[in-house]
């Protein structure tokens, strides 16, 4: 078999392709890193520095306090009847009275 020589036409052809493409390429690539660097420098949102800091609204004063005692005679501890989460019925039976315990 012959081995035919290629035109000339036929390499500057491909070569020309090659060169279309990396244009191609290289225009894109300028069009990617551009729009990025619009974004670092012109970004679309706002950001503020978050700082680490304790705020405390308080007010010194001096006062008296006056409310309504009721004795409870004798000693030990008071609790409820009723234990925690169980159920209670309306109006008494159990809920919210106060026991003593010796």
């Amino acid at each position: 078999m012959m081995d035919r020589p290629r035109s000339a036409s036929g390499a500057s052809s491909a070569l020309g392709k090659l060169a279309g493409f990396v244009i191609a390429v290289v225009v894109l690539a300028g069009i990617y890193v551009g729009y990025q660097a619009l974004q670092v420098l012109f970004p679309p949102n706002t950001y503020e520095t978050a700082l680490l800091a304790t705020v405390a609204d308080t007010v010194d004063a001096d006062g008296v306090l006056l409310f309504d005692e009721v004795y409870v005679p004798g000693g030990g501890t008071l609790g409820y009847l009723a234990a925690d989460g169980e159920r209670v019925s309306a109006g008494g039976g159990g809920g919210g009275e106060q026991k003593q315990h010796r």
